[in-house]
């Protein structure tokens, strides 16, 4: 609902998503009817999964996330078709977590054949695929995460620090995202599912550390970076 939630206001505000440019450039739909189609699907993807939040306690009722999983899982594979800025091929891996998440609440809902622990495997693996991909992308120092990185640092600390600087620290997040990538799928350790919930947090907030208030529909849009670790962790410690 979080993730759903930042798509609106991304939409609302004039971003657009992945249908937006799918309709309009690819299927010839005029700007204006695009923006109607897309917040149309929007508006009620997330119905949808308001429903499904207060109908829970039935089983079919967390059901209701699967319009959510089909939308986010389409819009990152639109945005890897249209090919635009950065890496937006990688947007299906990069995105794992947005669409993977209401994917493993509706599974954990349905029970058979599916248990928890095939649902908390299905996460792991999303998470596996959010920090291998951002790592890479850090390693070939995406020149949004430099400037993230400069205008955090500016904004924050004052610090001035140099493109020189941001790719060093750049070099060695993408070694750190890779190998806790990895090492989720080995073993979910606490402390690992700890250490992704902050970094993810750090990472989403660094949209509004870097580019100002303005920018807290990119925290929405991945809620789940850091929520879903944490969730995790709580779980393990249940257990």
């Amino acid at each position: 609902m979080v993730t759903l939630a930042g798509v609106l206001v991304t939409v609302l505000r004039g971003g657009g998503s992945g249908w937006n440019a799918w309709l309009f450039l690819d299927q010839g739909f005029s700007h204006r009817a695009a923006y109607r189609t897309e917040l149309i699907l929007i508006l009620a993807t997330l119905s949808f999964a308001v429903a499904g939040l207060f109908l829970r306690r039935w089983r079919w009722g967390t059901c209701l996330m699967i319009p959510a999983f089909a939308f986010l899982l389409t819009e990152s594979c639109f945005i890897a078709k249209m090919d635009g800025v950065g890496h937006a091929q990688w947007a299906p891996a990069a995105h794992a977590l947005r669409y993977g998440t209401p994917l493993a609440l509706a599974l954990l809902a349905m029970k058979e054949p599916f248990g928890e622990a095939q649902v908390m495997m299905l996460l792991r693996v999303s998470l596996a695929f959010v920090f291998v991909t951002h790592g890479a992308e850090a390693l070939m120092h995406y020149p949004r995460f430099i400037d993230l990185i400069i205008g955090s640092g500016e904004n924050l600390f004052r610090w001035r620090i140099t493109e020189s600087q941001a790719r060093s620290a750049l070099t060695l997040i993408g070694v750190l995202d890779i190998a806790a990538g990895i090492a989720i799928l080995v073993r979910a350790f606490p402390a690992l599912l700890w250490w992704m919930a902050v970094w993810g947090l750090v990472t989403a907030l660094s949209r509004m550390t870097s580019l100002g208030w303005e920018a807290y529909r990119d925290v929405l849009v991945r809620a789940s970076h850091f929520l879903v670790p944490m969730i995790l962790a709580q779980y393990r410690r249940r257990r």
